[in-house]
């Protein structure tokens, strides 16, 4: 059995990151495609909402924003990889809040990742923020150091990091597999 989440620890499974992608694939446009760019770089949704107030340096794979801009919480550079800078020149150079959550909510709906119907109010199926989460879930899961993507993610408070650090119960299971079978042999 998964472990039961709380909308606050929601993290996508590979099979949702796999559908999503799809999903993008099937219709692409520029908003979708900043939400692909936050779920790529566990960026806050405001870097894509003050895209054009960043200066965005290709070669080395950063953006770049001038302190205290709205929506950053005082973050003021967003790393990015080959695959997200992709998706840059499809972002529109203005991105409106609500434009960006009603494209996500149609996006995350084709690809099977909105609210359940019957399911509990609060259950609000993955959301702009899940995606900071999955990144970083993502990238402690696979043997990154959780300084480091706090750090790569702009947290300010050891409590922070903690929340966005949720370890997968399949990788705890192949933990358990593999020393299992070593004492066994």
């Amino acid at each position: 059995d998964r472990h039961a989440e709380t909308s606050r620890e929601r993290v996508m499974t590979d099979q949702e990151i796999v559908s999503l992608g799809e999903a993008f694939r099937a219709k692409p446009n520029g908003l979708r495609a900043a939400a692909l760019f936050l779920l790529l770089t566990g960026a806050r949704e405001g870097v894509v909402l003050n895209l054009q107030a960043g200066t965005i340096d290709l070669d080395q794979g950063v953006l770049r924003f001038e302190a205290k801009a709205p929506g950053l919480k005082g973050a003021r550079k967003v790393y990015f990889s080959p695959s997200a800078a992709a998706l840059l020149p499809q972002i529109p150079s203005v991105v409106l809040k609500r434009s960006l959550c009603r494209q996500w909510g149609t996006l995350r709906a084709e690809a099977g990742l909105g609210p359940r119907p019957g399911t509990k109010p609060e259950d609000l199926g993955v959301t702009l923020h899940d995606l900071r989460r999955t990144f970083s879930s993502w990238a402690i899961n696979h043997g990154h150091e959780g300084q480091v993507v706090h750090i790569l993610q702009g947290h300010s408070a050891g409590k922070v990091q903690a929340a966005y650090q949720i370890h997968a119960d399949p990788m705890m299971s192949k933990l358990a597999s593999e020393i299992g079978d070593s004492l066994a042999s």
